[in-house]
């Protein structure tokens, strides 16, 4: 990461982490024992907080539009109704 970088660390480590070249050293590749498992990925300090079991049951902050076009982009800009 550069120097300049405004990301908290825990950030820059998870990012670091996922984007290694070689898949089966990421972070949530390994076997489940290992420190690269969907656990170890789960239990980063970025995801401190979030209970994975029910994450199902939170609503999202955001719901997209529902749009009839498949190559509208509307729902990737923010319109004044959507930021309230």
């Amino acid at each position: 990461m550069p120097d300049e970088t405004k990301l908290p660390l825990d950030a820059q480590d998870i990012i670091r982490r996922l984007l290694v070249i070689d898949p089966s050293q990421r972070l949530g590749s390994g076997a489940d024992d290992s420190d690269l498992s969907m656990n170890a990925l789960k239990a980063h300090r970025f995801f401190d907080g979030i209970n994975f079991n029910n994450l199902h049951l939170q609503k999202a902050p955001i719901a997209p539009k529902t749009v009839k076009c498949t190559s509208s982009i509307s729902n990737l800009y923010p319109t004044q109704s959507t930021q309230e």
